[in-house]
């Protein structure tokens, strides 16, 4: 740190470049129509979007929303209300890549296609209650925090492509989502 006459210049640390490449609060009346419901019952209530499995669909209700990155951090609330369970899904051109899967009973990390659990945590989740969760994406690794305490890791070297989507699918009813975010590293 260096005074030169009456201003203070200090030395601050150099941060890594990010890019908020998705910001989404959910906060309209209709839909953005970059998301893509694929299957269930997608509706905007309260400054939320609401999804809901739909038994005649015969899977799981699914929304994505288009976006290109290697590694990120992304970011979401949400609140089960009913379901029993809603995943963030990472995807590649044509397959799935890696979920964080949620449901009442824990949270975990997985690799898909073939399926591969690689961290879990079986404390139980509130429904009816907005939880944050924070996922990050870098290289072969992945790590999923929720509500700001408990975190859990896992590694694959398959996680470490290029994606072109994330996802939300949801079994069950229902789940709700808002404040979804994807910063680049």
């Amino acid at each position: 740190m260096r005074v030169l006459g009456k201003v203070l210049i200090a030395a601050l640390p150099v941060v890594a470049a990010s890019n908020m490449i998705l910001r989404d609060e959910f906060g309209g009346t209709a839909l953005d129509s970059s998301w893509k419901a694929g299957k269930g019952k997608w509706e905007m209530v309260g400054g939320a979007v609401k999804g809901s499995e739909l038994a005649s669909d015969k899977h799981a209700a699914v929304i994505r929303r288009p976006v290109a990155y290697r590694n990120a951090d992304i970011v979401f609330e949400f609140k089960l209300a009913g379901a029993e369970w809603v995943a963030l899904s990472l995807n590649k051109q044509g397959a799935h890549v890696a979920r964080v899967v949620i449901s009442p009973k824990g949270f975990r990390i997985q690799k898909d296609s073939p399926t591969a659990m690689l961290a879990k945590n079986d404390d139980p989740i509130a429904a009816d209650v907005w939880h944050k969760m924070r996922v990050t994406v870098d290289g072969q690794n992945m790590k999923a925090s929720l509500d700001a305490r408990t975190l859990i890791e896992g590694r694959h070297e398959a996680i470490d492509v290029d994606k072109v989507d994330i996802g939300f699918p949801v079994k069950g009813q229902s789940v709700y989502l808002r404040n979804v975010s994807v910063t680049t590293k």
